[in-house]
């Protein structure tokens, strides 16, 4: 189950990391003993395999957004299972994404670093998994939808 400290946040926009460290950030302030603080921020990549030339001109990222907002918030529900948590913020984006944009904000908050840094892996790998997006690679001379990587699915399963 999430908590009222909690943050998830799907949008079109460009993601504000400065802004996502500030928000749990200040929620270390009014915590009791905040020890760590850990954010991770996905970007996308130029090369893609599902492609025959390699290169990626666009990433398209489509949803609904009840689900994916619902099954991120699964996902910090199963964290806050596994881990005593502070606060713990999810930005996703959707939409046409390019090369070197940020894709996913991950920020975790904890009494100690190692709990924060296994909670912020933690959900980035369930988030390649478990969250609904549907994905489309794109180029010039071909587009194909994207199914997770094995690699994704396997370190999902480890936990």
């Amino acid at each position: 189950m999430i908590k009222p400290n909690d943050h998830v946040f799907v949008t079109d926009q460009i993601l504000d990391v400065a802004s996502a460290y500030s928000v749990v950030k200040n929620s270390v302030i009014n915590a009791e003993d905040p020890g760590a603080v850990v954010v991770f921020v996905g970007l996308v990549r130029e090369f893609d395999n599902h492609l025959s030339s390699g290169r990626l001109q666009i990433l398209r990222l489509q949803h609904y957004p009840e689900l994916t907002e619902a099954s991120i918030a699964e996902v910090i529900g199963q964290a806050r299972e596994r881990w005593v948590l502070g606060t713990v913020l999810v930005q996703h984006r959707v939409g046409d994404l390019r090369p070197a944009d940020e894709i996913v904000v991950v920020a975790v908050t904890s009494k100690h670093r190692a709990q924060a840094f296994e909670a912020a892996r933690f959900l980035m790998d369930k988030l390649k998994t478990d969250v609904m997006l549907w994905k489309r690679v794109l180029n010039t001379d071909e587009a194909q939808w994207v199914a997770f990587k094995d690699s994704d699915a396997k370190a999902s399963s480890a936990w």
